[in-house]
């Protein structure tokens, strides 16, 4: 099978021809390489902390969409506590996804360190950052972060890579990852985050007002923060700013790929 380079996982998990304890002596194998060949490299250490990061991802979300819903609630009822307890689990959760990131670039390290690079491993990766992509972008449209045309922005090129990787693995060609497409996916998380940061700043400031004694929980969450404190409003240049340097870089990455799959085939690596 021909390998290419396209928008998918990252060099880390990228096995040499094949699985990493398929090129040494069974003799040498590690106990987590002698554990990835029993299972046929679903049960690797890289493999288990994607799994440990998205489920904790979910709750995340759950944390971040039922907080801001609790806000919500208590606006509508002047209830000051509940309005509070609401901002504290909307804020441990965007502040929870942020822990997360690390993910991305210790599981590669993980599965390089450990021999456990494999075919499969790249699948996961893949798949867990199309997921967490998915998540984190559902959940900040959910609770009013992003407009739909800034997530579309964000994610549009990414699901065309989806696309392109389907076409480049139906052609019988292994699709890679490109440096290119490593900074594009490096500039949707910095405007991700900064999402997460301003999101988190001003729901710190409605709570505090509320918490002070200076607005009442509905003229909190009707108050425009964003206009009315300058951090927010350098936050808010920063975020868009961000979000279309995504869109241009993601969307460049998409067209290099859609060349080189028209090409059958991009770099040869």
């Amino acid at each position: 099978m021909k390998t290419y380079t396209v928008n998918m996982g990252f060099n880390l998990h990228r096995p040499i021809g094949r699985a990493d304890w398929e090129n040494i002596p069974r003799e040498q194998w590690n106990r987590f390489q002698i554990r990835a060949a029993e299972t046929g490299g679903i049960d690797t250490p890289a493999n288990r902390l994607d799994l440990i990061a998205s489920m904790a991802g979910v709750a995340n979300s759950a944390l971040i969409i039922s907080g801001h819903r609790m806000m919500e609630r208590a606006a509508e009822d002047d209830d000051t506590m509940l309005f509070l307890c609401g901002g504290t689990a909307k804020m441990a959760g965007l502040a929870g996804d942020t822990l997360t990131i690390p993910v991305d670039f210790f599981d590669g390290i993980i599965a390089d360190k450990t021999g456990t690079k494999s075919s499969l491993g790249e699948v996961v990766d893949a798949g867990r950052d199309m997921f967490e992509a998915s998540r984190r972008l559902g959940t900040r449209y959910a609770i009013g972060a992003l407009s739909l045309t800034e997530a579309g922005l964000i994610g549009a090129p990414k699901l065309a890579n989806m696309g392109i990787a389907g076409a480049t693995m139906l052609r019988g060609e292994q699709p890679h990852t490109s440096v290119f497409a490593k900074g594009a996916e490096g500039v949707r998380g910095l405007a991700l985050e900064m999402t997460d940061v301003e999101t988190f700043a001003e729901t710190y400031f409605r709570m505090r007002t509320v918490s002070d004694g200076k607005m009442s929980p509905g003229e909190a969450m009707d108050y425009d923060f964003a206009n009315a404190e300058k951090v927010l409003r350098d936050m808010q240049r920063a975020k868009r700013s961000l979000i279309i340097g995504a869109g241009a870089v993601g969307w460049a990455a998409t067209g290099i790929d859609m060349l080189a799959l028209a090409k059958r085939g991009g770099k040869n690596v």
